[in-house]
């Protein structure tokens, strides 16, 4: 989706959204301040072919951070937001949860550039802990489906509350403790709390820039 569409969904608003985009903002509009924004920017690692990703974050996570300084978007990211964002935001308004926490998850494939998903299309690096197991998309709009349809329950209402947003992606509760029944996102690996809060503050930091250049004219 290139930016004439996006400009046409924002003036003509999106499926459960009467505004379009303007009511879907990711995160200060919609949510608060985005916690986390303000670490030192990062460029994602090569996407992993499997993930191991289950992290101990800090309790103030859940505590507004500093904004974040606003940067235009690189070209990996502009073309990534340009095809994952309308269907996460919309998605997201559903579920309550801030899409750029989601959209975040993207570093896993170097934003929609790397790694596994060239084969697959799956931006989110889904493969149930075995190549054997890999998602496979055929479009933005069909790979964002996929996530919430596995995940979506779990991160209902997480906002912009990262600590609970990555609870629920490992299948746990609000105190940390797995659910029955609830799937894990990824495998245990306490490096991804520092990985995934880069590629997350990389994507915070080029939202405002994204949204306003995708402005209808």
């Amino acid at each position: 989706m290139g930016p004439l569409s996006i400009r046409k969904l924002m003036a003509g608003g999106m499926p459960g959204s009467a505004q379009g985009f303007a009511g879907l903002l990711p995160y200060s509009a919609a949510f608060g301040a985005t916690p986390g924004v303000a670490e030192a920017d990062s460029e994602p690692a090569e996407a992993a072919e499997a993930g191991a990703h289950t992290v101990e974050l800090a309790a103030n996570d859940r505590q507004p951070q500093p904004a974040a300084r606003s940067r235009s978007p690189r070209g990996t990211e502009r073309e990534f937001l340009q095809n994952y964002y309308p269907a996460t935001a919309r998605y997201a308004a559903d579920y309550g949860v801030d899409p750029v926490l989601v959209l975040g998850l993207a570093g896993e494939s170097g934003f929609a550039s790397a790694g596994t998903y060239l084969r697959t299309g799956d931006a989110f690096g889904m493969t149930g802990g075995s190549t054997r197991h890999m998602t496979h998309a055929t479009s933005p709009e069909e790979n964002v489906a996929q996530f919430f349809g596995a995940f979506g329950d779990q991160i209902r209402g997480s906002g912009s509350d990262r600590k609970r947003f990555i609870n629920g992606l490992q299948g746990r509760d609000l105190a940390g403790k797995p659910v029955a029944g609830w799937r894990r996102y990824n495998s245990e690996n306490k490096a991804y709390e520092e990985t995934y809060r880069g590629w997350h503050a990389r994507i915070a930091r080029a939202m405002p820039a994204f949204l306003q250049s995708s402005a209808p004219q």
